[in-house]
């Protein structure tokens, strides 16, 4: 596992191995008829993991083994779409959005994406303005309860497979500089 820098945020490649991608990406494709379809565009489909009928063990290894790695002391559930599943299929992209932070304005949501599928051209993240160089197989670090985000529209059959874990974490000594050292 490498950790690389990604305009204005990071990543870690091969956070997940090839094998694991595939079982992902097979869990993912066996459970699209579970997920809602996103409100906010078309060809996509989302659900929390807590909605789904099983979750594989993997999952909570991957998320144990992303706490472990980022340091996280308190873990905290984000306040609205937790744990989540996303397929986006041809042409479909994220609309420009932060998300909600709950409550207490001592904290945010964070959430680390893990793409277990890209589509053949498109579905990079935009981030804070920037296109994010992603790979399948990726984690990636998104504070976005304080950037804007979205993404590219996807082309080709193939579909983005993106696995979200989401935290809410305290805004005083999180930042992205912090992180990097």
């Amino acid at each position: 596992m490498n950790k690389v820098i990604l305009e204005n945020t990071y990543g870690y490649e091969d956070f997940i191995t090839e094998d694991e991608r595939l079982f992902l990406e097979e869990w993912a494709i066996n459970n699209n008829s579970y997920l809602k379809r996103n409100r906010e565009g078309p060809y996509r489909n989302f659900g929390r993991l807590d909605s789904l009928p099983e979750t594989p063990n993997l999952i909570k290894e991957l998320k144990k083994k992303l706490v472990e790695l980022e340091s996280i002391e308190k873990v905290i559930e984000a306040p609205q779409n937790a744990d989540w599943l996303g397929i986006q299929n041809e042409t479909a992209f994220v609309e420009p959005h932060m998300d909600y932070n709950g409550p207490d304005n001592r904290y945010y949501t964070r959430r680390y994406n893990i793409l277990i599928s890209l589509p053949e051209e498109g579905g990079q993240p935009i981030y804070g303005n920037k296109v994010l160089n992603v790979k399948e197989r990726m984690i990636w670090r998104c504070d976005a309860g304080l950037v804007i985000h979205s993404s590219i529209p996807n082309k080709g059959k193939k579909p983005r497979i993106n696995l979200s874990f989401g935290f809410l974490m305290p805004k005083s000594g999180n930042s992205f500089e912090t992180k990097l050292m």
